[in-house]
């Protein structure tokens, strides 16, 4: 057994579909379902550059946004299971085809394009890690920032998110229906909300996907529950407000 303890002065979360307001908990009771939609507005991104923006892309970015306001952090932590499949699936199609390949469409299909274009649109100069969680789940984003906030001091962001993939990849469960993002400020604020993040051997069947585990972890934020636990393919994570 390993733990961290972080400190999270500020969190967003964002679901395709459900408005601001809609407590996760309806959501993951299956009251209020994840559609497909255009994201958020994003109305402070210039439109040339929001033109390059998917839909999820759109909610992580709504989500760090609120989460960093003015500031700047001294790294940041994207972390998702597939990335944006849709444009993966475009090039494998025009292969398929025998069709040339957008240069434009394999820039913004790579693992890290949504971090990449953040900074950019941002002018972030912060380091920046972009992690393929695949379903080991969403602790080892959290452990790689505590990390880095230990190394680096200033705040932290962590950008989690995972989006529907395109039926010939066949993950199944693994991906949501629509896209879902939520992004956490890490500080070490003392006055700031701490929960201590406890790292044990896996010890259920059926593990919780990357996404589930995005949702789980917002509603347990939202109700101020004490506990959490967190399944996954190879490790489990147990949260505790501390």
């Amino acid at each position: 057994m390993a733990s961290i303890t972080v400190g999270l002065s500020r969190w967003q979360g964002w679901a395709s579909g459900i408005a601001a307001d809609t407590p996760w908990r309806t959501w993951i009771d299956g009251g209020a379902p994840l559609i497909a939609s255009d994201g958020p507005p994003l109305k402070d991104v210039k439109p040339i550059q929001r033109r390059r923006l998917s839909p999820i892309a759109r909610g992580a970015f709504f989500c760090a946004k609120h989460c960093l306001g003015s500031a700047k952090p001294a790294a940041t932590v994207f972390c998702s299971a597939h990335g944006e499949g849709e444009r993966a699936f475009e090039l494998l199609d025009a292969i398929a085809a025998d069709t040339p390949l957008s240069p434009n469409t394999f820039s913004l299909s790579v693992h890290n394009s949504i971090a990449g274009l953040f900074g950019i649109f941002n002018e972030e100069t912060a380091p920046s890690v972009t992690l393929a969680a695949g379903q080991d789940g969403i602790g080892v984003a959290f452990a790689e920032a505590q990390g880095l906030l230990e190394e680096l001091g200033g705040d932290v962001l962590v950008v989690l998110y995972d989006d529907a993939m395109p039926a010939p990849f066949g993950v199944g469960r693994d991906a949501p229906d629509a896209g879902i993002a939520a992004a956490f400020l890490l500080t070490r604020d003392a006055a700031a909300p701490r929960y201590r993040l406890d790292r044990g051997s896996a010890s259920v069947s059926t593990p919780a996907p990357h996404w589930v585990q995005i949702g789980a972890l917002v509603d347990f934020l939202q109700t101020g529950d004490s506990t959490l636990h967190l399944p996954s393919d190879r490790v489990d994570w147990r949260w505790t407000a501390v």
